[in-house]
């Protein structure tokens, strides 16, 4: 596994990598929408056409995907790797996905009636009816998200969560528990490594991430998203696209959008790395070249147990 925040490097290390020996399994929420490839950072089609993907772009702006379907994907992907005998290297951020790849989903029966009226309501609605309904799992400012507690501003969990919450008649800190008591053991052991070049580096990248996301097209990129499928979609629900409407419609400048984009990056990466520094079975690295990546992902995979 090679995680990491947007800006850290990833990238360059997957297409450095030998592609007859390996092949990447995106471990990334928002890279999996087809057409939004600038404001989620997905890989190119360059990059693609190198490396084999699994997991990307693969999904309508207008379709919504569960952490369980993206485990019974990726496990599906990584098994076919194998048996093409390559190496499966998860790539991403998504700790959340890492946590189900490695322990199993949420085992509640959803109510139809409920999710379709939840999916029905803004954000706001959904928010304010999640706060009332179980307040401890929406984090305090300064506070982390984990364990079934997220920011209130994570539409896609606020969503998932009010549905967990509303269908069950628990609260996520009890389903979670209940989770964690009948977890599922997975077939396969993941670690890796979180690639992190520091705050001071990774700050700049992102500055610059942010610029040329708005040069290389991203408001286009979300007004042909919202002309097609809505601004409701959830493809628009990932971050920063909500910031990138606002500017379309002139309730900011390109220059207010480059600066806000750049702090939700900078937050966002904030956020990952304390998640994933709280995880045993991930090492830490400021930087890492090809050839020991290469060496360290071939020496875990050659072990008593397929790691990656």
């Amino acid at each position: 596994m090679l995680a990491g925040p947007t800006g850290a490097g990833k990238t360059g290390l997957v297409t450095s990598l030998n592609p007859d020996r390996f092949e990447v399994v995106s471990l990334d929420s928002r890279q999996i929408y087809r057409g939004l490839t600038i404001g989620t950072a997905a890989p190119d089609q360059e990059v693609l056409s190198h490396m084999t993907h699994h997991l990307v772009g693969f999904l309508d702006p207008d379709q919504t995907f569960t952490a369980a379907q993206y485990r019974l994907l990726a496990i599906q992907a990584i098994e076919s790797i194998i048996q093409r005998r390559r190496i499966p290297l998860l790539v991403g951020g998504a700790g959340f996905y890492l946590e189900l790849l490695r322990s199993g989903p949420f085992q509640i029966q959803e109510d139809l009636r409920i999710k379709d009226e939840i999916r029905s309501m803004s954000h706001e609605e959904r928010l304010g009816k999640l706060e009332s309904s179980d307040p401890h799992c929406i984090v305090s400012e300064g506070e982390q998200p984990s364990r079934g507690r997220i920011h209130r501003n994570d539409a896609y969990r606020v969503e998932r969560y009010l549905t967990l919450v509303l269908s069950s008649g628990m609260t996520m800190a009890e389903i979670w528990a209940k989770k964690e008591a009948s977890a599922q053991e997975s077939p396969y052991d993941f670690q890796g490594w979180f690639l992190y070049p520091g705050e001071d580096t990774l700050w700049e990248r992102l500055k610059l991430r942010a610029a040329q996301m708005v040069e290389s097209g991203l408001l286009q990129e979300a007004r042909d998203c919202r002309d097609s499928y809505g601004s409701d979609c959830p493809g628009l629900q990932i971050l920063g696209y909500s910031e990138v409407l606002d500017c379309l419609d002139g309730k900011m400048d390109r220059w207010e959008l480059e600066e806000k984009l750049w702090i939700l990056h900078r937050q966002y990466a904030r956020r990952q790395r304390i998640w994933f520094q709280k995880r045993k079975y991930v090492q830490f690295v400021d930087s890492l070249d090809a050839a020991r990546l290469q060496s360290l992902c071939v020496n875990l995979f050659s072990g008593p147990r397929i790691n990656h």
